[in-house]
């Protein structure tokens, strides 16, 4: 079947070239009622400006225009057009990992608009509409009215992704892009890493909305761009920039389970300096269960610079601790007996900094150097939970990455992106079961290149590969990815397809465990590919997307058991396969303005999933965990979210998101449990309701009474079998912005 995504690629590719065989007479009969329609959209938009600015002056809008009104304020750019000038270079140099300032994700739009700029998939600025990759946005606004403080909640909208928490807030969390494991999903904070040694995520399960700007989810094999654990997609926050005027915002929140969360945020900017400072603190001394008890403090800065005209420095700092307690074993609080002592600790750290210089007008060059630290501490006591003795493991963990890439712009049809990366990874690790401790290291050294051609302004093609040379990994690994979009803009419909292979690290555990680690272990891999169109309507105000996806993964790592008694051994081995296979499919809405009265906007959107997994190899065919015939745990076959937002500007607002998630197969790991009912239990459907909004006190400038209210209907429900999750809980308070 992988044949068939480079077949479909192929025809795509066919499917834009064909008009290049056409006449010359009907060229330029097409070139002509391009330019005209590209006239009256700089005249509609120069229009919306001046209605804009006129009510400004008419103090209608006050302050500095949103980054929908910004955008919608900036005449269109040529795609593909001319390359950016050196007095654009403060714009397109301070971004971080690309030279978008964020604004992608914090537009209104919600990635509705064709001109929408978005950098995940290209490590650049990237018009939505030029891209063949499957890519979803949050946005700065949806986070905003959304009213959640976690940001996996942002991300449970978007369509190919799966996330699993054992039960309670804080508690350990998997994400499963396109079906694939969890640690085939490299997270990035405006574009550095924020995961651990074999691409294991252990920060989404506590990492807070503060600071952020948006989010873009990257789905399909990625490595050719990003290297090792992009194997089934990536998600990259994106840290809020700075602007405008000085403000800060204080806000105080008190709710059920005797939660209190407090904030703090600070920005501000001019044309030399942008600065974003957020800061919170989170604790649930009460939850559902005994031992429940959940803290979070941390905050996300990031600070831009321009030094002049083509230099700048982005400085991206976060720094969070948290402190959690478990209320049950293995198995769960469900079904085995409460804990009352095990509880976890964690800290992490990040310091990232992009050096940013235009070289030349055609020359955008970046230095990245980041350092990002992971320690946690585990404590359990014997106790009926645990009748096998004490239990205590620390972990620390750094990677240090040195990154230097180069947006090249030649010509007007080809952009070349040229990168040199060198990663180094450090683990000191000791447990009961592991007395003598692990203390190991790894390097990573590559190189990639990618290329964006443009054939007028119409067809688009992406092409890059990457060449790796892990420590980890037996030989150097070579992975590729290619992209290919057409855009059809009388009818304003995008076919797209994409094709690649990916690889990721085993973890220093499977490796180097004293007792169970095997040196040898290879890479897991996987080939796959996706085709979709993406369609507008109604002057670009709705769109809707659908892809089908397929993944061919192979060498999974899996533990084998080599003897039971007298002494028990095992080890890991490259040795399980499977295939994921789906189709993906979302929608995004600005249902209108002045509905109800003249200040008011609808937004709406929804996203539907349907996923099929299949294991075709294992060490043991019968293993309850990965039988062959079988399907993956804890993937469920269809999910499903929609969301309704009403505002009033200045005013009030509401927002509503409904979530659903389908059955799926999981196991309970209580012994007893699974030779009564068996190994492998299905686990219910469940579908979650929240509830968000804000009202502005008229009489207190700044000041506004602000609450989200989560699983309205008090829904009982597992998201992995045994841990239930939060039921109904209520947050409210005061939140006073201050602008100077």
């Amino acid at each position: 079947m992988r044949w068939l995504g480079v077949c479909l690629l192929v025809g795509v590719l066919l499917s834009g070239t064909a008009p290049a065989q056409e006449p010359a007479k009907q060229d330029t009969q097409r070139e002509n009622e391009e330019l005209r329609r590209k006239n009256e959209e700089l005249e509609r938009r120069n229009a919306e400006l001046l209605r804009k600015l006129r009510e400004r002056e008419e103090g209608a809008l006050g302050g500095r225009p949103t980054a929908r009104e910004d955008a919608q304020m900036t005449p269109p750019a040529e795609v593909g057009g001319p390359t950016p000038s050196i007095e654009a270079a403060p714009a397109a140099a301070t971004s971080g990992s690309s030279p978008a300032e964020g604004k992608p994700a914090q537009g209104k739009s919600d990635g509705v608009l064709l001109g929408d700029m978005l950098v995940t998939a290209t490590r650049g600025e990237a018009a939505f509409r030029t891209l063949g990759s499957t890519i979803s946005v949050v946005s700065a606004s949806a986070l905003e009215e959304s009213r959640t403080d976690e940001a996996i909640e942002t991300l449970r909208d978007l369509p190919g992704i799966q996330i699993v928490r054992t039960g309670l807030k804080g508690g350990l969390t998997d994400v499963f892009t396109r079906g694939m494991n969890s640690n085939h999903t490299l997270v990035l904070l405006e574009g550095f890493e924020l995961t651990r040694d074999g691409g294991q995520m252990f920060e989404l399960d506590s990492f807070t909305t503060d600071g952020l700007g948006g989010a873009e989810l990257l789905r399909g094999p990625q490595s050719a761009l990003y290297g090792s654990d992009a194997m089934g997609g990536v998600i990259n926050l994106r840290a809020r920039r700075g602007a405008g005027p000085p403000r800060a915002k204080v806000s105080f929140q008190y709710g059920s389970y005797v939660t209190n969360h407090e904030k703090l945020d600070i920005q501000g900017g001019d044309p030399t300096f942008d600065y974003s400072l957020a800061t919170s603190r989170f604790e649930q001394a009460d939850g559902r269960f005994n031992n429940s008890q959940y803290r979070n403090v941390g905050a996300l800065g990031r600070f831009d610079y321009r030094f002049n005209e083509k230099t700048s420095l982005l400085t991206l700092v976060r720094v969070q601790e948290d402190n959690l307690a478990s209320p049950g074993n293995s198995s769960g609080p469900r079904f085995g007996p409460e804990d009352p002592d095990s509880h976890a600790e964690k800290d992490t750290t990040l310091l990232g900094l992009d050096f940013g210089h235009w070289v030349s007008a055609w020359w955008d060059a970046h230095l990245q150097v980041s350092h990002f630290t992971l320690n946690g501490d585990n404590f359990d006591r014997p106790d009926a939970a645990d009748p096998f003795g004490d239990f205590q493991a620390l972990s620390e963990y750094r990677k240090r990455i040195v990154h230097q890439y180069n947006r090249l712009h030649p010509v007007d049809w080809d952009t070349i992106t040229v990168g040199l990366e060198y990663e180094d990874q450090e683990l000191e690790e000791i447990s009961n079961f592991t007395p003598g401790g692990t203390e190991e290291k790894r390097k990573d050294q590559s190189i990639y290149m990618q290329h964006e051609l443009n054939y007028r302004d119409f067809v688009f093609l992406t092409g890059g590969f990457r060449y790796d040379d892990n420590e980890s990994f037996p030989e150097p690994e070579l992975t590729f990815r290619v992209a290919a979009a057409v855009m059809f803009e009388d009818t304003k419909t995008k076919p797209r397809a994409s094709v690649g292979n990916a690889v990721v690290e085993p973890s220093f555990f499977a490796t180097f465990d004293t007792q169970f680690g095997n040196p040898a272990l290879g890479p897991e891999r996987n080939f796959g590919w996706d085709v979709g169109v993406d369609q507008w309507f109604f002057g670009e105000r709705l769109r809707v997307s659908a892809s089908y996806f397929e993944n061919d993964l192979e060498d999974s790592i899996q533990f084998r058991v080599v003897q039971l008694a007298p002494v028990f051994i095992g080890t890991f081995d490259n040795f399980g396969a499977a295939e994921t296979k789906g189709v993906e499919t979302e929608a995004h809405w600005q249902v209108g303005e002045g509905l109800l009265c003249e200040q008011d906007a609808v937004t709406a959107s929804g996203s539907w999933s349907w996923l099929d997994t299949e294991i075709t190899e294992s060490i043991v065919p019968d293993d309850p965990s990965f039988p062959v015939g079988g399907s993956l745990l804890r993937r469920p076959r269809l999910t499903g979210s929609f969301t309704l937002d009403y505002q009033v500007k200045d005013s009030w607002g509401l927002n509503f998101n409904f979530n659903y998630t389908g059955r799926r197969k999981d196991r309970s790991f209580d012994f007893a449990r699974e030779a009564a009912v068996g190994a492998r239990e299905v686990v219910d459907s469940h579908a979650r309701a929240d509830l968000a909004g804000y009202w502005s006190v008229p009489w207190v400038p700044g000041l506004k009474a602000i609450a989200r209210w989560e699983n309205i209907s008090n829904e009982d429900y597992d998201e992995a079998l045994g841990f239930p999750a939060q039921r109904s809980t209520v947050l409210g308070g005061l939140e006073y912005e201050l602008k100077f």
